[in-house]
Parts: C-alpha cells; sequence; structure tokens
C-alpha cells in the first residue's frame, strides 16, 4: 500500500552500482525527479523507452527526471527524457531535464532529453553552497570529468539544449540540439543549442571549463546561437569541429573564450531578420561572432550557404569579429555558395 511508480523506479536504479546494470522495460509518466546518487560501476539501458514528468509536475528543484550526484564510471544508452513543456510551466530554475552533478568518466549514448521546462541536459558541480571545498565552494575535483555525449539529442527546450556550466575533458560527439526557444522573449536568453557558460562566482577557483570537444553535431533553428561558448569566470581550450548550423536565429556560434577552435563548419540559412520580441535584446551580429574579450580563435574552413545578410550597414556578416578581441584571431579558408552580401566584418587587432 501507498506504493507508487517513482518509488518503484527508484529503488531500481537504487540497485544500480558494482556491476549491477538496469533495463527499462516500458514508458513510465513521473511527478518528480529520480536520482541515482554515490553509484559507480554500472550501466542503464532504456531501451527506447520514455521517463516524462507528468501533466502539472513541479518545475524548480525536483522537477528534473533524472539527476545524477557523484557517480563514476557509467553509461546511459538509448533513455528518452520527456520534459512534457506544454503542460507544465517553463521557467528559468532548476528543472532541468538530465541533470549531472559532480559526476567523472561517464558517458551518455543516444539519450534524449526533449521538451524540457529549462535546460534539457546540464553538467556542472553544484550550485550555491553545494561544492565540496570550503563554505561549500566548487572545486577543481568537483567539475565533471572525462565525460563523451554521442549521438544525443535535445530538441524544444525552453532555455538551452544543452548546459555545460562546469566541466573537463569532454567530448560531444555527434546527435543533435536544436529547437530552443522561448527564453529571449521574456529575459536575456541565451536559447542555444548548446551554451559553455559557468555561473559567475569570484570566490570560486576560476577556469573551471576546459578541454571541451564537438564534433559533428547538427545545432538548427534555435532562437539563440547554435553554440555559445561564454568567457564567463574563465573558459578555455575549445573546439568545434565538422558541424553543421541550420537556420539559427541569433548566430550559428558566439564564443567569447580563450584558444577556440572553429574548424571545417557549415553554417546555412543565416539572416537579417529579428530573433526575439524582447526589445530589450542585444543586437544581431555575425553567424560567426566573435566578441568583446575574446581570446585566441582559429576559424578554418567554414562554409556558408543559403545566407540572405543584405541590409543596412552591412550589420550581419558571415563573420563579425569584435574590435574589442584580443590579438590572435585568425580566419582562413572561407567557402560560399555566393548567396552571401557580407562575408567578413573583422574589428580586432592581428
Amino acid at each position: 500500500p501507498g506504493d507508487t511508480v517513482l518509488l518503484r523506479l527508484q529503488r531500481f536504479l537504487d540497485a544500480l552500482g558494482d556491476g549491477v546494470c538496469g533495463r527499462l522495460d516500458g514508458d513510465y509518466t513521473i511527478p518528480s525527479q529520480l536520482v541515482i546518487g554515490d553509484r559507480s560501476g554500472f550501466k542503464l539501458f532504456g531501451r527506447g523507452y520514455t521517463l516524462k514528468m507528468a501533466d502539472g509536475a513541479a518545475t524548480g528543484y525536483g522537477g528534473s527526471a533524472l539527476y545524477l550526484s557523484k557517480c563514476t564510471n557509467f553509461e546511459i544508452v538509448d533513455l528518452i527524457c520527456d520534459g512534457n513543456r506544454t503542460n507544465r510551466v517553463p521557467a528559468e530554475d532548476s528543472a532541468h531535464l538530465v541533470v549531472v552533478d559532480k559526476c567523472h568518466q561517464w558517458k551518455f549514448t543516444r539519450v534524449q532529453a526533449n521538451d524540457g521546462t529549462c535546460d534539457g541536459f546540464m553538467i556542472y558541480a553544484g550550485s550555491g553552497t553545494g561544492g565540496s571545498g570550503t563554505g561549500g565552494a566548487v572545486t577543481l575535483d568537483d567539475c565533471p570529468s572525462h565525460w563523451v555525449l554521442e549521438d544525443c539529442v535535445a530538441l524544444r527546450n525552453y532555455r538551452q539544449g544543452c548546459s555545460l556550466v562546469e566541466g573537463f575533458f569532454g567530448r560531444i560527439r555527434g546527435g543533435r540540439y536544436g529547437l530552443t526557444s522561448g527564453l529571449w522573449d521574456t529575459s536575456a536568453g541565451p536559447c542555444a543549442g548548446i551554451d559553455i557558460e559557468p555561473d559567475h562566482n569570484p570566490s570560486w577557483i576560476q577556469n573551471r571549463v576546459a578541454h571541451i570537444e564537438i564534433d559533428d553535431v547538427l545545432l538548427d533553428r534555435n532562437q539563440g546561437a547554435g553554440i555559445l561558448v561564454t568567457r564567463v569566470d574563465g573558459v578555455r581550450n575549445i573546439r568545434i569541429r565538422n558541424c553543421i548550423f541550420d537556420h539559427n536565429r541569433k548566430a550559428a556560434i558566439e564564443s567569447f573564450a580563450d584558444n577556440v577552435d572553429i574548424i571545417d563548419c557549415k553554417v546555412i540559412g543565416f539572416d537579417t531578420d529579428d530573433f526575439t520580441v524582447n526589445p530589450l535584446a542585444p543586437p544581431k551580429r555575425g553567424a560567426i561572432d566573435i566578441g568583446f574579450g575574446a581570446g585566441p580563435t582559429r576559424i578554418i574552413g567554414p562554409e556558408f550557404s543559403s545566407i540572405d545578410n543584405a541590409g543596412v550597414g552591412n550589420a550581419n556578416p558571415c563573420i563579425y569579429v569584435h574590435g574589442g578581441a584580443a590579438a590572435g584571431i585568425e580566419v582562413a579558408g572561407i567557402r560560399s555558395d555566393g548567396s552571401a552580401s557580407d562575408i567578413a566584418s573583422l574589428h580586432a587587432p592581428h
């Protein structure tokens, strides 16, 4: 008596670890999050089944579908998480659909995080006083490390498809991160397919994101950028290679970080149209936008097609480099199908 689907699923997940693996046997609707905490050495096979948040399920903390905390050496395969955004209240809060908190040596394969009321995937080391350092500060050991998202999907989420807030030696390989929209119309976005953006906390150790590779990914029809790379609290050594950026509304890539490589990427369908109805939103600039304060950046072999960027003042070139970017911006091997009216607007020092 009193046993529920949520309790039965939680007991199932509690049994994982030390070589014990699990296989879902069907689709389930849940009212609040499931937790895998302090486990190591397991695999969870979703077998293509779905964990769906119930109609009206609360957002905020506890409103995720799956929360992994302090786990190591694990893999999740073929699981679908559905945030049921249409029947819940989207908000910029902690109800990210799949959360990875302080986990190391892990891999997601063909995991989906769709229709989230905030982010699809969240990779981080805790918030507030959730770190292992003095006073709960995040330490470098807390930051998720040696991880892979392979052929994963995040669609129709409210704030981000995937947020990388802390992490080292991570690889996003294949998959699709698209159709993010909503928050730019009421607040400050960024509604990116993938957002690399630590929370600003000057009392924590800096440089909490580094050595991230994003390869062969489709980023399409996001309200903001396909990929946003900030420099908040130090972000460095990011490689974006062989990715396709298809009709993202604000930009294909916005980058402000140090040591960023953008190699052999394709940009399809960039134009001068507004990306939001919010009058306080910043201006739209280039399809590849290297912003104020950006450090050394290499843009090698970009390809542009179906571009419609003719406009007053050439405000939306294929490549824009802010005058406040640092020296060391390299652009080479630009290719175009001839549709673009403005290829590059480069203002930074050599």
